[in-house]
């Protein structure tokens, strides 16, 4: 089957984000003490917003931390442990046709696997993608489907 024109920018996507991550915070030069952010939990990041799980056919905003080729369960599951460690209790995974509108307004098939937060409010998503720490794939409004 042939990859779609966005595979090569999918994949460098999944490895910045992969390779950003496992660079930050890996030196003796941090200054400021993990402290407890809104999202529960201990974090780095200082009062993130809280994220949500929206339900069927609810309205939300996407931050759409990684795009993950084919799905792979490792990468997914090593995502969402990161999410979790930082203190991100909210975080999902799944096709992106589940976030309705989601995959258009990011450009991206509905078939690719998405690791993402999402949030009742555009500014919340957006506060979080800029304060997040390190390059996401996007931000994107959607309606909620497949959550039956």
């Amino acid at each position: 089957m042939p990859r779609a024109p966005h595979a090569l920018l999918t994949s460098l996507s999944v490895v910045l984000s992969l390779g950003l991550t496992a660079c930050a915070g890996s030196g003796a030069e941090a200054t400021e003490p993990e402290a407890a952010d809104t999202a529960g939990g201990s974090s780095a990041h200082r009062d993130l917003p809280a994220g949500f799980n929206p339900r069927q056919g609810e309205t939300a905003y996407g931050v759409y931390i990684a795009i993950v080729n084919d799905g792979d369960p490792a990468v997914v599951q090593d995502l969402m442990a990161e999410l979790q460690e930082r203190g991100v209790t909210t975080a999902g995974s799944g096709q992106l046709g589940c976030d309705q509108g989601a995959a258009a307004a990011l450009g991206l098939d509905e078939e690719a696997t998405a690791v993402s937060v999402a949030f009742r409010t555009r500014a919340d998503a957006e506060r979080f993608a800029t304060e997040w720490g390190t390059p996401v794939v996007g931000v994107a409004e959607f309606v909620a489907y497949c959550r039956d």
